[in-house]
């Protein structure tokens, strides 16, 4: 069982590992500043230009968020424990 499990681990550390790569041989390349600080134009698929910005911006949002719920609910207040 611990050689299936291994061989296993093998198989998906290496699919993993082909689809970082390809994504950065690919993804590097048109990789530009102009492209992370501009927003999407419409028919960016169709050949039209545009940007990343909106995604990161909503990734540092959500992020932003779940970072103050998470305080919200684990770092209890003094004055709720002080009634406990």
């Amino acid at each position: 069982m611990k050689f299936i499990m291994r061989v296993s681990l093998v198989i998906v550390a290496g699919a993993l590992g082909l689809i970082l790569w390809i994504i950065v041989v690919r993804g590097l390349p048109a990789l530009s500043w102009d492209m992370v600080t501009k927003i999407p134009e419409g028919g960016y698929y169709m050949g039209k230009g545009g940007g990343i910005l909106n995604a990161i911006l909503g990734s540092l949002y959500l992020a932003a968020g779940g970072t103050f719920l998470a305080m919200l609910f684990s770092v209890p207040l003094p004055s709720i424990s002080i009634l406990i």
